[in-house]
């Protein structure tokens, strides 16, 4: 297969031609290489460098870390985010009125519930779609990673026994560039915490059980034409070989979020980290080789940085963090490259925000911020902030609902217009438009505990949605497609 791909590209440069070569990026981008008219000289010491072919096997909003998804191929978004902005302009949906149940996979009442955002992915390009789960045992410290068939719901295999897998960390990637899908899951307590890299067919690939482990991101840091995994550990942020190999660490103490992308527009690509439990919280920013760019501080508790965007168009990723369940004023804000805060926003609510999104929702040429708070009863509410931090409209409370701030930004409805879809624990999903008004609310179950995903899971060219939800004590994976 590559040496046909290659051979074509060789005959279509011989002949004067040019290839326009798509391949999609560690978030999903579409990039476009173009050939030149004439092939280059060969070089003795370094013949050129073969690109492989496209891995077209995933759909970035399904991983926790790598959520901006986009089929757009302008400048900003060439510059390859690694972040949970859950924002998907790839597919289109058919849920104009409402959502249906298509089908319903329950596991049994010995499962307490999934943990994470399912993945779907054709991870041993079968050309069958497949969905990625974790699942907590009802009896304490028991956890698997559960594969289903995207078509149907059935259960294609079980990971070993992995205790206290972390919830929302499940990652999968092609680690090693061989074109099938390698899955990343961390544990953070017991005595096989630490990092577990499973083959496409669920078997150990590798393991570092150095310490707890909680969230992964695989890219390419050091511009060396290999994939790293980076891993934010108890005590240290760790960069690891596609093989396990430890290349290098930084002490940096409780750190939980990954995101990777051009943040001071020098071509090069940094990492974004936090460490969450120091008070005053820090946030930093390292270069591939571990070194750090930025150290700040930040005056609250458990600061978390969920996403970052070019948000007032400066050619700079401007980054979000807030305060995990701690502060309720001044909780939200902005931060610059240069550790400058632009702003923050007070919600009076506590805020757990596994998901957040930035991006013009309402057409209006600014970039509005999306972030769920709600972690009391009666508190459940969607903001939506400028990007100067004011207030744009709001969506609650909603009414004895806590809010698991599930937040997804596609055209759901296939109008041509950005919608907003959002998970409540009480197993209902709700549909808004970009202003705020409610399109339709549809109940996938009796709870929805993390996230909610949207691809073609089963290749009929509709947009189908996948949520990790319960009915009762069962654990249940659902797919609902439009009406």
């Amino acid at each position: 297969m590559v040496f046909t791909k290659f051979l074509t590209i060789v005959l279509i440069a011989i002949l004067g031609g040019s290839i326009v070569y798509e391949t999609i990026s560690p978030t999903g981008f579409i990039y476009n290489y173009m050939h030149p008219e004439t092939p280059p000289k060969p070089h003795k010491k370094k013949p050129p460098i073969i690109i492989p072919p496209p891995v077209t096997y995933w759909y970035a909003d399904n991983y926790y870390e790598a959520s901006f998804i986009t089929a757009e191929n302008d400048s900003f978004l060439q510059s390859r985010l690694w972040t949970r902005n859950n924002v998907n302009l790839r597919y289109k949906g058919n849920f104009v009125n409402n959502a249906t149940t298509k089908w319903v996979t329950d596991l049994g009442s010995q499962y307490n519930t999934a943990i994470n955002q399912p993945i779907v992915a054709d991870i041993d390009q079968d050309g069958i779609v497949e969905i990625l789960s974790v699942v907590d045992g009802v009896v304490a410290q028991h956890d698997w990673v559960y594969c289903f068939y995207g078509n149907n719901g059935s259960i294609k295999w079980i990971s070993p026994d992995i205790p206290y897998l972390h919830p929302r960390r499940l990652t999968a990637y092609d680690i090693d560039q061989d074109g099938y899908i390698e899955i990343l899951a961390t544990a953070y307590s017991g005595t096989r915490n630490g990092i577990h890299v499973l083959n496409h067919n669920g078997t150990i690939r590798w393991e570092n059980e150095t310490e707890a482990m909680y969230s992964v991101a695989c890219y390419d840091i050091n511009d060396d034409g290999k994939i790293e995994i980076l891993v934010n550990g108890e005590s240290k942020f760790y960069c690891f070989s596609y093989d396990g190999g430890l290349e290098w660490s930084v002490p940096i103490p409780s750190s939980s979020v990954i995101l990777v992308g051009d943040v001071n527009n020098d071509n090069m690509p940094e990492i974004v980290t936090n460490s969450y439990t120091t008070s005053p919280s820090r946030v930093y920013i390292l270069d591939g080789n571990g070194g750090v760019l930025l150290n700040v501080s930040i005056p609250f508790a458990n600061v978390v940085t969920p996403s970052m965007y070019d948000v007032n168009n400066d050619g700079l990723l401007e980054i979000l963090f807030y305060s995990r369940l701690s502060a309720t004023t001044n909780n939200v804000g902005l931060l610059s490259p240069n550790g400058t805060t632009l702003w923050t926003f007070t919600t009076n609510l506590q805020i757990d925000a596994h998901q957040t999104a930035m991006y013009d929702v309402n057409n209006d040429g600014e970039v509005e911020i999306l972030i769920g708070c709600g972690e009391l009863a009666g508190t459940a509410t969607l903001f939506c902030l400028n990007s100067t931090g004011g207030l744009v409209w709001q969506y609650g409370p909603l009414s004895n609902l806590q809010f698991e701030p599930s937040v997804l930004v596609a055209d759901i409805n296939n109008d041509g217009s950005l919608e907003i879809l959002i998970g409540v624990r009480n197993g209902y999903i709700h549909e808004l438009k970009g202003d705020g008004s409610v399109l339709w609310i549809y109940r996938a179950g009796t709870f929805i505990m993390y996230n909610i995903c949207m691809a073609d899971i089963d290749g009929d060219d509709i947009t189908e949605i996948i949520v990790n939800t319960m009915d009762g004590s069962y654990f249940r994976l659902a797919c609902l497609t439009g009406v």
